[in-house]
C-alpha cells in the first residue's frame, strides 16, 4: 500500500535516493484505456504508469500538488481507463466489503462505504473553516490529531506489520504535503516498471520498450507530453485482486517474467497463498 515500508524502500534503492525518492510508489485498479495511455488489448495487469498531480478534484484549496507515483495495475473493474484507483490503508470499500473486516480486528467505518473512507473531507468538524475546506484548516493540529487517532484505530492481532504499514499509510496519505487520500486530477505515461517495484508486488513483464519513469516530469507543466484528462481515486477493500491470479495477467497480452507471474497474496498474518 501506499507509504509501506516495503515501497519507500523500494522506491529509494531503485532511484538511489537517501530517504526522499522523486516518486511515491503504490499499487493502483486501472482499466484499459485503448488507443490512449494504453496498448489496444489484453487487459492492464502488471502495467506500470507515472502519474502527475495536477489538481485536486474535491473541494479543498490551497493544497500543494503531491509528489509524482509511479503505480502498477493490480486490479480491474476499477471506475474506467481513465481513472486510476491507488491502493492505500482506508482508501474506501467498495463492492467487496468482508475483506477489511476479516482481515483486521478493528477497521474504521468512517467513510465505508463508496465514500472513501478516513480522508479529510469527511470530517467537517474538526478539519473545515467556515464550511470550507483550505489548506490552513486541514494543516490544523485539530483536523491531523483527529486523523492520526482515527488511523491508529486500525489493529491487527494476527499481523502487527499490517497493523503498523496500515496505521502509517493511512496517517501519511492526509497529509497537507502528501494527500493521495484525495481524488486528484493527473497526466499519465505507460513506463517501464522499475525493478524494485517489482520486486514487492511479485508481477513483472518483461520489457516492453517503454521509456523510463522521468523524475524532470513533476507538474502540469513539466509533464506537458504526458497524457491528460484521468483521475484518480483512492480504495481499500482488502480482497484478492484481479492479477494476483497468474491467469489473469497472461491475458494482459504482454510476456510475463516467469519468476514474477503475479501479485503476491497472502493470508491476515501475513503468510504467503
Amino acid at each position: 500500500m501506499v507509504f509501506s515500508s516495503e515501497f519507500k524502500q523500494a522506491a529509494n534503492d531503485d532511484w538511489g535516493a537517501t530517504g526522499d525518492a522523486p516518486f511515491v510508489y503504490g499499487v493502483v485498479g486501472h482499466d484499459l484505456d485503448s488507443g490512449c495511455v494504453d496498448k489496444s488489448s489484453g487487459n492492464t495487469c502488471c502495467q506500470c504508469y507515472q502519474l502527475v498531480f495536477v489538481s485536486t478534484s474535491d473541494a479543498v484549496s490551497g493544497l500543494t500538488t503531491p509528489k509524482p507515483m509511479i503505480v502498477q495495475s493490480f486490479n480491474t473493474a476499477a471506475g474506467g481507463g481513465k481513472n486510476f484507483d491507488v491502493y492505500m490503508a482506508t482508501g474506501g470499500e467498495g463492492a467487496n466489503t468482508a475483506g477489511c473486516t476479516a482481515m483486521y480486528d478493528n477497521y474504521p467505518s468512517i467513510g465505508q462505504p463508496n465514500n472513501g473512507g478516513i480522508r479529510v473531507i469527511n470530517y467537517s468538524s474538526q478539519c473545515s473553516a467556515t464550511n470550507k475546506y483550505t489548506l490552513a484548516s486541514v494543516s490544523s493540529t485539530t483536523c491531523q490529531d483527529k486523523i492520526t487517532a482515527d488511523c491508529k484505530t486500525i489493529t491487527s492481532a494476527s499481523s502487527p506489520g499490517n497493523q503498523t504499514s496500515s496505521q502509517s499509510s493511512c496517517i501519511e496519505a492526509n497529509q497537507p504535503e502528501s494527500m493521495y487520500h484525495l481524488n486528484w486530477k493527473v497526466r499519465a505515461k505507460r513506463v517501464e516498471c522499475p525493478t524494485n517495484l517489482t520486486r514487492v508486488t511479485g508481477c513483472k513483464l518483461a520489457s516492453q520498450g517503454l521509456p523510463q519513469a522521468d523524475p524532470a516530469a513533476k507538474d502540469d507543466a513539466s509533464a506537458s507530453s504526458f497524457t491528460s484528462g484521468y483521475t484518480t481515486t483512492t480504495m481499500q477493500d482488502c480482497c484478492r485482486p484481479t492479477c494476483g491470479w497468474a491467469a489473469n495477467v497472461t491475458q494482459s497480452g504482454s510476456t510475463v517474467d516467469a519468476s514474477y507471474g503475479a501479485f503476491y497474496t497472502c493470508d491476515k498474518a501475513g503468510n504467503p497463498s
